[in-house]
């Protein structure tokens, strides 16, 4: 990858992250004042919990990083390698960047295919099943 395509897609990244967060917090202000059904609550967390194990996983990379590239190289065109299972998380998905630099994603690996999204990015989401507290731990609280 050159150094204005990563800058490119640090761009795309940082702008996604941002507009995640206004989304969930929009979300969380419409349950806070009634204005949606209770049920919303779920997708709010679910995709706070989405974008907070991103960040995550952002954050460890950039920490491990010799440079500040280090995340965006992480991204891998379609064309050059598609993800396997290995690739995905616990629900078997990956992030998708669609060629426009605009559309951002989680989408199950086995839906890539090389005729629709061989000009696209993916990436691992770092997404993975919490560990359960031991029933010990449960039943004392």
């Amino acid at each position: 990858m050159t150094d204005p395509e990563l800058q490119q897609l640090r761009r795309i990244i940082e702008g996604h992250q941002h507009m995640a967060r206004n989304l969930i917090a929009d979300l969380y202000d419409d349950l806070q004042r009634g204005g949606m059904a209770p049920s919303w609550r779920q997708t709010a967390e679910t995709l706070q919990s989405m974008v907070d194990a991103y960040s995550h996983h952002m954050a460890a990379s950039e920490s491990h990083a010799d440079d500040t590239k280090t995340d965006v190289a992480q991204w891998t065109r379609c064309s050059e390698r598609f993800p396997t299972e290995s690739d995905a998380d616990c629900e078997y998905c990956v992030w998708l960047l669609r060629p426009d630099g605009r559309t951002i994603h989680r989408k199950h690996y086995k839906d890539l295919e090389p005729d629709i999204h061989a000009d696209c990015w993916w990436m691992p989401t770092g997404l993975t099943i919490p560990k359960v507290p031991t029933r010990e731990t449960y039943h004392a609280r």
